[in-house]
């Protein structure tokens, strides 16, 4: 009894596989507008937990907090 190989599956379907009623223009246009912005998101993410652990002050704990909901929305 032979055992084949175990030919791992791709993450994302190619692209030729992507069914969508968008030209491709459409989805291109898209790609770099969503880069940006989750671009936006990650740098105010960094910048809102590095002001998070520098606090100092008569008021840290409620600036800390209000920053870590900030940072983390979910999880309040």
């Amino acid at each position: 009894m032979a055992i084949e190989a175990i030919q791992p599956r791709p993450i994302f379907p190619a692209q030729s596989e992507v069914r969508s009623s968008l030209s491709e223009q459409w989805r291109r246009e898209i790609a770099v507008d969503l880069r940006a912005l989750i671009s936006d998101v990650f740098c105010l993410y960094i910048k809102t937990k590095s002001y998070h652990w520098h606090m100092r002050g008569p008021h840290f704990r409620d600036y800390h907090g209000l920053l870590d909901e900030q940072a983390h929305p979910c999880s309040a």
